[in-house]
């Protein structure tokens, strides 16, 4: 019971509680074995035979127990113990002869433990303990013989191949003269080519080898192989040719030849290389049929050598092992799964060599093969982008985007990613070919389909560059129109991006970047109000996500100045009216957000600052409430410019020019700013202009006479004649810095006598007489044209003054 347990605790690992165990149970055995010999025999024969079988038990549990203290000694890695015990039980087995086989068994175990732990010493010593176990009256089989001196060989060889090398080479030629088996000859080869033994020795181990009717071809490969490694190359092909004749028949033979062929290319035998590929393909094509492995690793190495000639840029080599290929893969199966990526490459040499025909035939049996494959259309993009066949590139190109609405590729790799990554090639490749538009149209299918934004920012710049060199002298507002959706979207990017970062410093310089192009793009289509506008408010919308500080605000400030100045101009483009309206609301917007900044950088000027901005919104905002018609608005407007000291008179000036010219605004509006205008020349302390003053006075007569004409208005009439005689006024008080202009009095003169004549054909004959009157009474005042007019006017004068006199008796007549 002792010794089980014992077996139990070894089974456990427990190797000491073991020994603990067996000690009681051999302490046992001990005093059974005494006992038994202190017991009187009987002399019967039947006592003898059971004396014997008592004293043979005995012995097989003394056994026992002593190679189960073997066992836990080794699992101790206490070899010398064990040895000891096996050495006792060893002492056991005339006693019990059948149990020779187990001990050697054993032994030769406890040998493959000892070398996993690189043990050689106790290896060698169990495995020479289990080769004499075995040659004892109850001999072991050859086998294990054998097998035992290969482990004792390679212990050997493992240990130190100088030292030991010889009594390697001794214990595996015992194995092979106890029993031939092929591992035991591929272990010789392996200790010849360790030892550096000769090539005559080494060819003869390989000759033994190749002749064993069990060798295997996996055996035989990995001979190969290592022959190779320890630079035996003839001897390696010599072992190869000979393999082929042995495993002709064989349905592995490919891995043969495919070794044949690896040994060719590694030593770079090319040309032999060829031979060979071209012997395989003519004779042996079919042995490749049979093991699809084969087939698959047979391509990968002509392949792999294309790929390395395609490397180093020797187009023809490349596509010489792509068409050996080619030619095996369409004996074994046309519809193959690589035939399409073997297209590819061939297209991609034929271009490489300019033999674009010979390319675009390959590259159309790929697209055959596999037409949703994003290599395919890159291949066809290149074809058509080296023919200058733009809508065949532009074609290939789109396809190619198609491709990733694909999920995944046969390999499992992202298809998006792929095509992206191509999109990038082609736009590269056609800015090498020079080709500008195509580049282009790559570039924004990059900005259309990547999640990446850097990469889409990147793009946006190259497509920028792109536009702005090409449409460099020209005035094409089509290459504008791209550059603002390239702005668009890259506002759109970084506007998306610092909403997550908060305000990185990159993406700060991103939008920098294209502020100062939309600026630029703004000052240079000045005459292109629509396009101005759109600029100079994205350029706004880029500097909004600049860190805040003063120069950013005063940028926005221009930025919305400009865009007002260009909505203005939008509206006084317009030919539809609804526009036109929507044009002047949206400058007033603009104004407001400018005042508004301009407010918050200077809050020391107030509503009275003779500061630029102030003035230029001050107009723009005039401008488009006058046309807007919004009469309070407009009130309050002059209002505030008229009673403002710090106006200028230029402002006024530019305001009275502004509702003097076409597209005319209502005759009150433009009433209103003249007589503010008018007013502001009066008060002028220095004296006034009288040539600007008289422009001003001009224009609101002209504009109170038209509604005289038009309705003989008594308002207009006396209004009117308010400003004629303000004008009057000046001239004859001569009060101006300057000279009034006989000019201006020619056409004061000439308006008031119109006047008149114009009442006294409607026959209002006393306003008429007072109109004639102020006209004589204008030109008194005429210098050097007096003479031109004076007769001629007194003698109408007096023919309108006898009309009127004689009107008013046949008046009287009637009446009575």
């Amino acid at each position: 019971m002792a010794g089980g347990t014992g077996r139990a605790w070894l089974d456990c690992q427990k190797p000491m509680m073991a020994d603990q165990s067996l000690s009681l149970a051999m302490d046992g055995l001990e005093k059974m074995r005494k006992m038994l010999e202190s017991t009187p025999s009987g002399s019967s024969d039947e006592w003898k035979e059971a004396e014997q079988l008592q004293y043979i038990d005995m012995d097989k549990e003394v056994f026992k127990i002593y190679v189960t203290k073997a066992e836990s000694s080794v699992m101790q890695d206490d070899h010398a113990v064990g040895l000891e015990w096996i050495q006792k039980a060893k002492e056991l087995l005339p006693q019990i002869p059948n149990e020779s086989s187990y001990l050697a068994l054993l032994c030769y175990n406890f040998g493959c433990d000892s070398v996993d732990k690189k043990h050689y010493k106790a290896t060698i010593a169990w495995l020479r303990e289990s080769l004499e176990l075995g040659k004892g009256e109850h001999p072991i089989e050859s086998e294990f013989q054998a097998r035992t001196l290969r482990l004792l060989a390679s212990t050997y060889l493992d240990w130190d191949p100088e030292q030991y090398g010889q009594k390697a080479l001794n214990a595996v030629g015992l194995a092979n003269a106890e029993h031939s088996h092929p591992s035991g000859l591929h272990l010789k080869i392996k200790i010849l080519l360790c030892v550096n033994g000769s090539d005559n020795r080494i060819r003869g181990a390989v000759d033994d080898l190749i002749s064993h009717a069990d060798l295997s071809v996996n055996l035989a490969v990995h001979t190969v192989k290592m022959l190779a490694q320890h630079d035996k190359l003839d001897i390696s092909l010599y072992s190869c040719q000979k393999m082929a004749s042995c495993f002709s028949s064989h349905s592995d033979i490919g891995r043969v030849y495919l070794q044949h062929l690896e040994l060719l290319l590694s030593n770079k035998k090319i040309s032999e290389a060829k031979t060979f590929v071209e012997e395989c393909i003519t004779d042996h094509s079919s042995v490749f049929d049979v093991d699809i492995n084969n087939q698959r690793h047979f391509h990968s190495v002509l392949w792999d050598q294309a790929a390395s000639a395609y490397d180093v840029d020797d187009n023809a080599e490349a596509l010489a092992w792509y068409n050996c290929s080619l030619t095996l893969l369409t004996r074994s199966d046309p519809k193959h799964e690589s035939l399409a990526k073997l297209q590819r490459n061939r297209a991609s040499c034929y271009l490489n060599l300019q033999q674009l025909d010979k390319a675009l035939e390959a590259v159309k049996e790929a697209e055959k093969l596999d037409p949703t494959s994003p290599f395919t259309w890159y291949i066809l993009y290149k074809v058509a982008l080296w023919q200058a066949n733009e809508e065949e590139a532009t074609q290939a190109i789109q396809r190619l985007c198609d491709c990733s609405k694909e999920e995944k590729q046969e390999d499992g790799s992202d298809n998006k990613e792929t095509v992206l990554s191509l999109i990038c090639l082609a736009a590269q490749m056609a800015l090498e070919k020079d080709n500008r538009s195509i580049a282009m149209r790559c570039l924004e299918k990059v900005v259309q389909y990547s999640e990446d934004q850097q990469q889409i920012l990147t793009s946006l710049r190259c497509l920028t560059r792109l536009q702005l060199t090409s449409a460099q002298g020209k005035d094409n507002v089509t290459e504008a129109n791209a550059v603002l959706s390239y702005m668009k979207t890259a506002y759109d990017t970084v506007h998306t991006e610092i909403d997550k970062d908060d305000v990185d410093i990159e993406w700060s310089q991103e939008a920098r970047w294209f502020m100062k192009i939309s600026w630029n793009m703004a000052l240079e289509l000045t005459e292109k109000s629509t396009l101005t506008h759109e600029f100079f408010m994205i350029c706004s919308k880029f500097s909004h996500l600049l860190p805040p500080e003063q120069n950013n605000a005063a940028h926005q400030k221009t930025c919305l100045l400009m865009a007002s100045a260009a909505a203005l101009q939008m509206a006084r483009e317009q030919l539809n009216q609804d526009d036109k309206l929507a044009s002047f609301k949206l400058c007033l917007d603009h104004v407001r957000a400018c005042r508004d900044i301009n407010q918050e950088l200077h809050p020391e000027q107030g509503s009275d600052s003779k500061e630029t901005t102030s003035i230029l919104l001050t107009l723009y905002e005039f401008e488009a409430v006058a046309n807007l018609g919004e009469v309070s608005e407009l009130d309050r407007i002059l209002e505030a410019v008229g009673s403002n000291p710090t106006t200028e008179i230029k402002t006024l000036e530019t305001m009275a020019a502004l509702v003097m010219e076409p597209p005319f605004l209502p005759s009150s509006i433009c009433k209103k700013v003249l007589q503010v205008v008018i007013q502001k020349y009066l008060q002028q302390p220095d004296g006034m202009d009288l040539n600007k003053c008289s422009k001003a006075l001009h224009g609101i007569i002209e504009l109170c006479l038209k509604d005289v004409r038009a309705s003989y208005d008594t308002a207009s009439k006396q209004e009117a004649w308010t400003h004629f005689i303000t004008e009057l006024n000046l001239i004859e008080n001569n009060q101006g810095t300057t000279k009034y202009p006989e000019m201006q009095i020619l056409w004061l003169l000439t308006q008031a006598w119109n006047t008149g004549i114009h009442l006294l054909n409607g026959g209002q004959l006393t306003d008429a007489e007072k109109w004639c009157g102020l006209a004589v009474r204008v030109m008194n005042h005429l210098t050097s044209l007096k003479s031109n007019y004076e007769e001629k006017m007194k003698t109408i004068y007096s023919e309108v003054l006898e009309k009127i006199e004689r009107e008013k008796l046949k008046g009287n007549l009637e009446e009575e």
